[in-house]
């Protein structure tokens, strides 16, 4: 199974880019796991954040391919265990 990760910009916090090295760690045994960081958008002024996140939006389905499943990890989500997630 191939899994790429989608992250809109670098990741600056160091706890945070361990956390990810970690985790790559323990899924590479069972998955080709890849991680692809897109250029994001700069905002100016507040008001234009809604036509940013279209045009990031954009740039990720550019890079998903046609053949994936695609999963949006969203704090609004819906939750698994890791039971659960690895059925699904």
């Amino acid at each position: 199974m191939r899994v790429t990760i989608l992250c809109m910009g670098k990741t600056r916090e160091r706890f945070i880019q361990e956390g990810i090295s970690k985790y790559v760690r323990y899924l590479k045994p069972y998955a080709d796991i890849e991680i692809k960081e897109l250029k994001e958008e700069k905002i100016r002024d507040l008001k234009d954040a809604p036509l940013i996140r279209k045009k990031e939006a954009e740039k990720i389905f550019k890079a998903v391919p046609g053949h994936a499943t695609l999963v949006a990890l969203d704090e609004r989500g819906r939750e698994f265990t890791s039971h659960e997630f690895a059925e699904f």
